[in-house]
Formats: structure tokens, C-alpha cells, sequence
């Protein structure tokens, strides 16, 4: 452990009201980064080819494309991951 830092850094500074939503924040978050993964991985499984060679430029813009849609995918729902997460996470710190 790394002297001066406490585990319980940054924790004893949310109210009982912060704590659900940082945690909620958080699950959101993790499934945007899951769901970015995913379609990084979906497109890299298409082969390339056809009439237009790929430039660096399209392959830089298809890397931000797919880290938009999975943070807009996560803000209206997402597939679920994100709230599953989030109940179970939860539960284990009331108990």
C-alpha cells in the first residue's frame, strides 16, 4: 500500500443521498465502456475490402462513432447490464 492514502479515501465525503447515484453513475459507465468493447470487437470481426481502401482518418472516426453509440445506448437503457449491476452492487452494501 502506498503510504499516506487510506483505503477509505474519497468515501467518507458523499452523503447518504450521493452514494446510490455515484454508484448508478458508475454501472452506467462500466456498461458504456462494455458496450464500446463490443462493437470495437463486432466491427473488427468484418472483414475489410471493397472499392475504398480504409484510411486512418475512417478508422479514427469509426472508433469514435462506436464510443458515441455505446454512451448513447447506455443513457436511454442500455441492454440491462448497467442496472443489474447497479441492484446487485447495491444490495451487497446494505447488507
Amino acid at each position: 500500500m502506498i503510504e499516506g492514502i487510506s483505503p477509505d479515501t474519497g468515501r467518507s465525503n458523499l452523503t447518504a443521498d450521493a452514494k446510490p447515484q455515484k454508484l448508478k453513475q458508475a454501472c452506467a459507465e462500466f456498461e458504456s465502456l462494455f458496450l464500446n468493447y463490443l462493437l470495437k470487437s463486432m466491427r473488427a470481426s468484418v472483414p475489410e475490402g471493397g472499392l475504398i481502401d480504409q484510411s486512418e482518418e475512417s478508422k479514427m472516426f469509426k472508433a469514435m462513432l462506436d464510443e458515441k453509440l455505446a454512451d448513447e445506448i447506455s443513457a436511454s437503457g442500455g441492454v440491462g447490464l448497467g442496472e443489474i449491476l447497479y441492484q446487485k452492487l447495491k444490495a451487497q452494501s446494505i447488507s
